[in-house]
């Protein structure tokens, strides 16, 4: 009879025959989103529970643990998450402990990553607070998709509670939060701790003087630049810290507006730009989104906000229209402005825009080089702009397009809205109402005259830009590019380009165009 012999199993847990139990090479992953006082408190509560666990567990090998501090897992680059994937694909780890599964992943495209990395590789992930994660079975996978889909679920949703509440800030005519802005905030007093205490919604008045002599100097044509540098050589601080890399307060969320020693950045034209362009001089309260900030370049007017104003509204409308004129840009010349899709193409498999490689490269490769992008996407930039060129004819063929001077029925629309807000308050005047109706009935229409302004202001901007003739318009513009991407900003939200797991090869199937929704007010 031949002897029982006992092999190597492809549990992870399995033994020998002689009873010694191969332990998991692990290794341990703490992360916090927001750590401004720089303490680390949160993720060293985290390393203490993994460590205790590590050490009730007579199958795992704690070989580090690993750290990626004041880091979000959604939107920020985490090098030591990088990091443990690198070795799991190495085959140098079979687990990884985390306080919780959204502590390792919480947004969607990571995801599927670490799902099909982890099954390849037989890694298995631990929480402290959870369910031990096997990715071998199909169940497996299952839970651990419904679980991080449950994580990245829970970020979205704090992402807009947070972006709803900013705007309801600026529907009040309140501060944003934050750094304070020049000419606003002067120190009030302290707090407990010895830090000062700013008003935001109070003048500075040095600033404010500063401001004004912008301004004077802005309309008698003085170049911001020349203002700038007038700025710097009398040392006339701006609110932005400079800090120095051995300083404390050079992290994340606190190198802008952290009261400290170090010295503030300089002027320049374009933060001179920026301030004098907002309504915040004019004490109204403005709101302003990525998608509105790339498609408009202005921020939007909420309303009368609570702080006052520095200058009047006639002087900062002149200063806006100098400033915004387009006869000032320097990137509209043919010979400067070289890609008609720069700023539209991303990557599909970092989220991140690609560039061409050169003045006369023939390629767009992925910004996230240098290992960060894990496919390191690249596609040939002649092919995708003869293959978007043909999909916005389409597209310009598919609408119907009316002529700008023909009547807006988006402007009928909020001449009704305007009569019926006029004859509420003739209704509250005369006692047929009572101040809860009226205010109910009041915010209501509100919402509608502003939602009517917002479609009649695009129906024009785009009347005034697509062109009426459809395709044929689009190939009279030739070799204009500014004219063509003025077209694609009012069409097209972005081209994606990955696909079927390839990063080479001017194939259609490997583009995505997303279509801008011609309703969206942006």
């Amino acid at each position: 009879m031949r002897p029982a012999i006992t092999l190597w199993s492809d549990n992870r847990d399995a033994a020998y025959g002689s009873g010694v139990v191969r332990k998991l090479r692990t290794i341990g992953y703490r992360r916090i989103s927001d750590d401004r006082e720089g303490l680390e408190a949160g993720v060293t509560r985290q390393d203490e529970d993994i460590r205790e666990l590590a050490e009730r567990r007579d199958d795992v090998d704690l070989i580090d643990v690993l750290t990626d501090n004041d880091l979000s897992a959604t939107k920020d680059y985490r090098p030591e998450f990088e990091r443990i994937l690198t070795m799991a694909q190495a085959g140098q780890i079979d687990a990884v402990i985390a306080w919780t599964s959204n502590r390792f992943l919480r947004n969607r495209p990571d995801r599927m990553r670490v799902i099909e990395l982890f099954k390849a590789r037989n890694v298995r992930l631990i929480p402290v607070r959870g369910t031990t994660m096997d990715f071998t079975s199909a169940d497996g996978r299952m839970m651990a998709d419904i679980i991080f889909s449950i994580d990245a679920g829970e970020a979205e949703r704090t992402a807009e509670r947070v972006a709803r509440a900013a705007q309801q800030r600026a529907e009040q005519g309140r501060h944003h939060g934050g750094p304070r802005a020049y000419g606003y905030g002067p120190i009030v007093g302290t707090d407990h701790a010895g830090k000062p205490v700013r008003d935001f919604y109070a003048l500075v008045p040095d600033e404010a003087a500063v401001i004004r002599r912008i301004a004077a100097n802005i309309l008698a044509g003085v170049p911001l630049a020349a203002i700038a540098r007038t700025l710097n050589a009398e040392a006339v601080p701006t609110v932005t810290k400079a800090h120095r890399p051995i300083c404390p307060n050079n992290v994340k969320g606190r190198r802008a507006w952290t009261d400290c020693p170090c010295p503030y950045r300089g002027w320049n034209a374009t933060t001179l730009k920026e301030m004098m362009v907002n309504p915040r001089l004019i004490g109204m309260r403005g709101y302003q989104t990525r998608s509105t900030r790339r498609s408009t370049g202005t921020i939007a007017v909420m309303g009368q906000a609570v702080w006052p104003a520095i200058l009047d509204v006639d002087t900062w409308e002149q200063i806006r229209a100098i400033l915004t004129d387009a006869s000032r840009r320097t990137n509209t010349n043919a010979q400067k402005l070289r890609r008609m899709l720069a700023g539209f193409v991303y990557c599909a498999s970092c989220g991140h825009k690609l560039t061409g490689n050169g003045t006369n490269g023939t390629r767009l490769y992925c910004q996230r080089r240098d290992g960060r992008c894990p496919a390191k996407v690249r596609i040939g930039e002649a092919f995708l702009v003869g293959l978007v060129s043909r999909a916005v004819r389409g597209r310009l063929d598919e609408l119907v397009l009316q002529p700008v001077a023909m009547d807006d029925p988006a402007a009928a629309e909020l001449a009704t809205l305007e009569a019926r807000k006029s004859a509420l308050a003739d209704r509250w005047a005369s006692g047929k109402m009572d101040d809860d109706a009226y205010d109910d009935a009041h915010k209501a229409i509100v919402r509608q005259i502003r939602a009517a302004e917002a479609r009649m202001h695009t129906s024009a901007r785009r009347r005034a830009t697509l062109p009426v003739e459809g395709a044929v318009g689009w190939d009279g513009l030739g070799e204009d590019i500014a004219a063509k991407r003025v077209i694609l900003t009012q069409l097209i939200d972005g081209v994606i380009v990955g696909g079927n797991g390839t990063v080479e090869g001017d194939d259609v199937q490997r583009v995505r165009i997303v279509w801008r929704d011609l309703n969206d007010p942006r």
